[in-house]
C-alpha cells in the first residue's frame, strides 16, 4: 500500500514551508559517568520513525572505570536515549546539544531521565518538569493504586476494577497532552518539546497532536525532525484518526492470501490488532482475547491480527499462532513496512472498526473490548 499525502487542512494547522533551512553541523562532546566499571553504552535514537537525517548516527562507547565519551556532529539539538550492555539499562529520553555536556546515569534507574548538563535539559528541570508536577503526582498515585490492587488480588484484578484503572490512565494521558499543548504555546522554540511530542506520538495518533505541532515556531518546523513529524501527522491523521476509513494493509496470511477490504466490512465490529511474536505485552493479552473472541465471534465480531515480524522470524510468528491457538484471522506485514508508514511502531496497537470500516475506538485493553461488546452486541 502506498500512502497518499492527502490534504490535511485544519484551521489551527497552518501551512509551513516544507523545505528545511540550512542547519549547520557543529561538533558535540559528551563526557559521561555511570555506576559500572566496564561494559558498553550506546547513544540510541528514541524512535524508529525516521526523525534523524542520514548524517546523524547512533554511537557506542566502551566504559572504562565508570567513564565513557561520545564525539560527533549535530545540526540542532537531538533527542537520544542511553542503552547499557544490550538494554540491561535504558534511560529515558534526553537532549544532546552542540558543544560540551556532562551526563550522569545510574544503571539501577532504568527509564529515568539521566542528569544532563546543557541548556535544553536545564529547561527540562526548570520549566518542563515543573509544568508536569501535578500530573506526575497523579501518575504516581495511579501506579501505587494499581500495584496495591495487584497485591490484593494476587495479580488477578477483577474486570470491574481493571476498567476503572484503564479509564483513569487514559484520562491522565489526555491531561498530559493538554499540558504539552500549553507548554508548546508558551515555549514555541523548544527543541525539548518537539522531541517530547515525537516520543508521545510513537504511542499512537491523537487529534490534539497537529494542534500542538501548529504552536511551534517556523525554526522548529523547518528542522528535519519537524518536517518528518509534519508528514507523519498528515498520514496518521488521514488514515487512523477516529472517524476515518481504516486503510487496506498490504499483508498476507500463511498461505500468501492477501488481506482484502471486504475483511473489514464483514462484521458489525472488527478489531485490527497489530503485534509481533516476541512482544511480551502482545502475548500477555491473548488469553483474554480468546475468551472475548469465542463469546462474540458469532454475534458480529471479528479480530484481524496483523503481525509485524521480520522476514527471518516468520516461523516464530506461525509458532506463536499455533501454540497460543489464536483462532482469528492472522496476516503478516513483512518487516512491519506498512505499519511504519502509519506510524504504528509500539505494540500492541489496535483499532476497532464499524461495519463501514471506520475507526470508532483505538488502543483498547481487553477489558474495554469486552465492556463495549457487552453493551453493543448482546
Amino acid at each position: 500500500m502506498r500512502l497518499l499525502l492527502c490534504s490535511f487542512i485544519i484551521a489551527v494547522f497552518y501551512p509551513i514551508n516544507i523545505y528545511a533551512q540550512k542547519h549547520k553541523l557543529q561538533s558535540f562532546t559528551i563526557e559521561g559517568s555511570i555506576n559500572a566499571d566496564t561494559g558498553s553504552i550506546r547513544l540510541s535514537y528514541i524512535s524508529a520513525g525516521g526523525y534523524y537525517p542520514s548524517r546523524i548516527h547512533e554511537m557506542t562507547s566502551i566504559i572504562k572505570n565508570g567513564k565513557f565519551k561520545f564525539n560527533g556532529y549535530l545540526p540542532y539539538p537531538q533527542a537520544f536515549e542511553l542503552d547499557y550492555n544490550q538494554r540491561k539499562y535504558v534511560s529515558d529520553i534526553f537532549i544532546v546539544e552542540q558543544g560540551s555536556q556532562v551526563i550522569i546515569c545510574n544503571v539501577d534507574s532504568s527509564k529515568k531521565t539521566p542528569t544532563v548538563k546543557n541548556n535544553a535539559m536545564k529547561e527540562y528541570v526548570e520549566s518542563y518538569r515543573a509544568a508536569y508536577k501535578q500530573s506526575s503526582i497523579l501518575s504516581n498515585r495511579l501506579d501505587n493504586k494499581r500495584d496495591s490492587l495487584k497485591k490484593q488480588f494476587n495479580d488477578k484484578i477483577p474486570d470491574s476494577l481493571k476498567a476503572v484503572l484503564v479509564k483513569e490512565l487514559k484520562e491522565l494521558y489526555i491531561k498530559h497532552d493538554k499540558i504539552l499543548l500549553e507548554y508548546v504555546s508558551s515555549h514555541p522554540d523548544s527543541y525539548l518539546a518537539l522531541w517530547k511530542l515525537i516520543n508521545v506520538f510513537d504511542f499512537g495518533y491523537e487529534d490534539i497532536f497537529p494542534i500542538i505541532y501548529s504552536k511551534f515556531s517556523p525554526t522548529i518546523k523547518s528542522t528535519y525532525a519537524g518536517i518528518a513529524l509534519y508528514k507523519k501527522l498528515k498520514e496518521a491523521g488521514s488514515f487512523t484518526a477516529i472517524g476515518k476509513h481504516f486503510p487496506l494493509i498490504n499483508a498476507i496470511d500463511e498461505h500468501s492470501n492477501k488481506l482484502t477490504k471486504k475483511d473489514y466490512l464483514k462484521n458489525k465490529f472488527t478489531l485490527v490488532d497489530f503485534w509481533y511474536s516476541n512482544c511480551g505485552p502482545c502475548n500477555a493479552q491473548f488469553d483474554d482475547m480468546k475468551i472475548i473472541y469465542d463469546k462474540y465471534k458469532d454475534k458480529g465480531f471479528e479480530i484481524i491480527g496483523i503481525s509485524t515480524d521480520r522476514i527471518k522470524d516468520k516461523e516464530n510468528w506461525l509458532s506463536v499462532i499455533n501454540k497460543r491457538k489464536l483462532n482469528w484471522l492472522q496476516y503478516w506485514d513483512k518487516d512491519g513496512i506498512e505499519s511504519k508508514e502509519l506510524s504504528i511502531i509500539v505494540f500492541p496497537t489496535n483499532f476497532l472498526l464499524d461495519q463501514n470500516g471506520r475507526v470508532i475506538k483505538k488502543n483498547l485493553q481487553p477489558v474495554e473490548i469486552k465492556k463495549y461488546l457487552e453493551a453493543n452486541l448482546n
